[in-house]
């Protein structure tokens, strides 16, 4: 009677919304895939893709971790920053470098998800929190469908597109931990 998908094909949905629309836009505000030995970048398990992008801003280390998941309908975007010491040249100095620990604690506290975290107030009050969050909402007919994906996407590419304005919030919130090129943490 209603209309409805798979959780495989919601996520291929989902995965080919990210990557149309917030890669590209990512790209073209200079984030690149992430150099490090193992980073993720596509299809992580037939339930899960990960994609960790970076940019480096004189010596913030901008990175960009995206988690689509079948077990939610969710595009999960984080932001962190970490300020490397010594300062490298350029990003393709991190090439073969194993980054793991960027990604675990303590440098993994300050991690911020783009759409539901660094509110001003709390959530209950939040326009953004419950409207704008990068979720394809629930459906029951092929155009409540189109409704959600066109919905999604001009979301995803508004907040990609203006990337640095959750730059400029995250500094706002959080000074960047102090790292080496590894991830451990200097001061």
């Amino acid at each position: 009677m209603f209309y409805s998908l798979k959780n495989s094909e919601l996520l291929k949905i989902r995965n080919n919304i990210f990557l149309e629309y917030a890669f590209s836009s990512l790209q073209k505000n200079g984030f690149i895939k992430s150099p490090f030995l193992n980073a993720n970048f596509g299809r992580h398990n037939p339930q899960l893709y990960i994609y960790d992008m970076c940019r480096l801003t004189n010596s913030n280390l901008e990175c960009i971790t995206t988690y689509i998941t079948s077990r939610d309908r969710y595009i999960k975007i984080y932001l962190n920053i970490f300020e490397l010491s010594p300062k490298p040249k350029n990003i393709f100095e991190l090439k073969d470098i194993d980054g793991i620990k960027f990604y675990l604690s303590p440098n993994n506290k300050k991690e911020e998800r783009l759409d539901i975290d660094m509110l001003k107030t709390i959530p209950l009050f939040s326009y953004r929190f419950w409207f704008e969050n990068y979720k394809l909402k629930s459906f029951h007919t092929k155009f409540g469908l189109n409704m959600a994906i066109k919905k999604l996407q001009f979301i995803i590419e508004r907040d990609m597109k203006n990337i640095n304005y959750f730059v400029e919030k995250w500094h706002s919130f959080h000074k960047p931990n102090i790292t080496d090129w590894e991830g451990n943490i200097r001061k």
